[in-house]
C-alpha cells in the first residue's frame, strides 16, 4: 500500500477538521486529534505542510499493522489498494 502524496486534498481535509473519521488504531486517534488541535492554533501554510508531514511519517512506520491500513484507506475514501 502506497502512502498518499503531500498534496492529496484528503490529508488537508482532515487536518482542517472539515473531514470526520472514525479510526480503528488508538494511536491514530490520538495523533490526528492532537494535529487538528495544533493546526487549529496555527493555520498557517508551513504548519499545515509539518502536519501533513507528521501524518505521512506516521502511516510510513506503521504502514504493516492492518488496523493502520485501514485507517488509512478510510481517510481515502476507500481507494487505497
Amino acid at each position: 500500500m502506497d502512502i498518499p502524496s503531500h498534496e492529496s486534498k484528503e490529508w488537508a481535509e482532515l487536518i482542517e477538521g472539515r473531514k470526520q473519521v472514525t479510526f480503528q488504531l488508538l494511536a491514530t486517534r490520538i495523533l490526528v486529534g492532537r494535529i487538528v488541535g495544533t493546526y487549529k492554533m496555527d493555520p498557517s501554510p508551513a504548519r499545515k505542510v509539518r502536519c501533513i508531514d507528521e501524518l505521512r511519517s506516521f502511516f510510513t512506520k506503521n504502514i504493516r499493522i492492518p488496523s493502520a491500513q485501514t485507517d488509512l484507506n478510510t481517510i481515502f475514501g476507500g481507494r487505497l489498494s
